[in-house]
Order: structure tokens, then C-alpha cells, then sequence
């Protein structure tokens, strides 16, 4: 029996899409699992809402050195 590149490469494919396709599913099952899990220990409390980010001082023209930033041509002196 004579195999060909495309059928090798085919087949490759075939089996990586299963492979990968498993491990969604698994990971899928695994999260609904935890969650289900998570939720019998807590009883029926709501949970908590996730932490908010900090907010960074925002200052008005400066860079993330904390100097000025320089504007561009148009606000430049005439005659130098």
C-alpha cells in the first residue's frame, strides 16, 4: 500500500483536530465540574465580585517617565 504527502498531511490534520477537540472538551468539563463544586460548598451566596483594577494618576502631556512629552511642529517659535 503506496501512502502520498497529502494523505500523510491529511491525516496529521485529522488527528490533531480530534486531539485538540478533546482537550476543549475536557477543559470545558473540568470547569463546569469546579464551578458545580464551588457552588455546593458555597450554599446558594451569589459570588463575590472579581477585584476592581487600580486606577494610576493620570497627568495631562507626560510620558510614562513622569517628563513633559514634547509637542510637534506646529507650536514652534518662527525665526530660529
Amino acid at each position: 500500500m503506496e501512502f502520498s504527502v497529502a494523505t500523510l498531511l491529511a491525516t496529521l490534520a485529522l488527528g490533531l483536530m480530534v486531539v485538540l477537540t478533546g482537550g476543549i472538551a475536557y477543559l470545558t468539563a473540568a470547569d463546569w465540574r469546579d464551578r458545580r463544586r464551588q457552588k455546593n460548598l458555597m450554599g446558594d451566596r451569589p459570588l463575590p465580585p472579581p477585584p476592581r483594577p487600580k486606577e494610576t494618576p493620570k497627568s495631562s502631556k507626560a510620558g510614562k517617565s513622569g517628563t513633559p512629552v514634547k509637542s510637534g511642529g506646529k507650536g514652534k517659535a518662527k525665526g530660529i
